[in-house]
């Protein structure tokens, strides 16, 4: 995997999680590089796929009955634009965006032009447009996005009785990184759980006894993997952990079976292509009860990182 390099000496390469910025965007880690003569290499570490027009219509979405239409990133933009291409929906001029940022709103104007009275932006929180979406409260809103988005946004939506929509246009995927398998930097840096899920999926193999973890355990850094980053983010304290060395995936889903007969929101994550652990971690909510598949490997660092689940199973 790409490992950080231990060195006393300053810090002299970088590898950034995202893709290189378009030329003429500023980006504060370039002009950060340049300052101290740092190498920095930018690469995506998640692929976005559009989900075809067919896909899309299962999800039963009129995409022209909504006149406010929320953007989280140039991803949303372009597929929502997409796809109504491909489904002949006419874009009303009378249609009003809601943009997370400036920067954002400034791309919007490559699909379609703009009026400043039907365009809002943030500061780069979703939490800066409610003000704004609040002022057309008898709008019905639609927010393109990814299958990744988390609920937060939308419970605050809910709680403020605005009538918004979640329309899953694009899929988030992990990247081949079978490239930086023997590269090195003294950073990585990561802007999303997604990315560091990408890392886990193509470097699953990460042991506590590698001589990099040894050194930032010695040195005192906080550790972590992706079963102890979901059980501090997740809404629920509800997690029931099974490991073992055979029957897990049984164990687990018996178990969830049992209790989906009292609680209909129980989710089964981990240790699956299906069901990873970050991306599962927005479906969660407090009441939720949570069956963890936890192979060995996600255990060994759980006293440094303190997970603790409700309920630990061994099968």
């Amino acid at each position: 995997m790409p490992e950080v390099a231990p060195s006393k000496s300053k810090i002299k390469s970088i590898l950034v999680s995202q893709p290189k910025p378009e030329q003429g965007d500023r980006s504060p880690l370039t002009d950060l590089a340049q300052k101290f003569g740092v190498k920095l290499d930018f690469r995506p570490f998640i692929e976005v796929r559009g989900l075809p027009a067919r896909e899309f219509r299962k999800g039963k979405i009129n995409l022209a009955a909504y006149r406010g239409i929320v953007f989280n990133s140039r991803a949303a933009i372009d597929h929502y634009f997409r796809l109504c291409e491909e489904m002949r929906v006419e874009i009303d001029p009378e249609n009003r965006y809601f943009c997370i940022s400036e920067g954002i709103g400034h791309y919007l104007q490559k699909y379609t032009p703009l009026r400043k009275r039907k365009l809002a932006f943030g500061k780069g929180n979703l939490q800066d447009l409610l003000p704004h979406m609040a002022r057309h409260k008898n709008e019905e809103f639609q927010m393109p996005c990814s299958d990744a988005l988390n609920d937060s946004f939308m419970d605050l939506t809910t709680n403020m009785g605005l009538r918004v929509t979640k329309a899953v246009m694009f899929q988030t995927v992990s990247s081949d990184l079978s490239d930086l398998a023997d590269i090195k930097y003294d950073i990585l840096c990561f802007f999303s759980p997604v990315g560091i899920q990408s890392l886990f999926e193509n470097f699953p193999d990460v042991s506590i006894e590698n001589k990099f973890v040894k050194l930032a355990i010695k040195s005192g850094k906080q550790i972590e993997n992706e079963l102890t980053i979901f059980s501090k983010f997740c809404s629920s304290r509800n997690l029931i952990a099974v490991t073992g060395t055979r029957g897990k995936t049984t164990t687990v889903n018996w178990i969830a079976h049992l209790l989906q007969a009292v609680n209909p929101n129980t989710l089964v994550v981990g240790n699956s292509p299906t069901k990873p652990l970050l991306q599962e971690i927005s479906k969660c909510t407090k009441d939720s009860w949570v069956v963890i598949e936890a192979p060995s490997f996600l255990l060994e660092i759980c006293d440094l990182a303190k997970f603790a689940p409700k309920v630990a199973v061994i099968s």
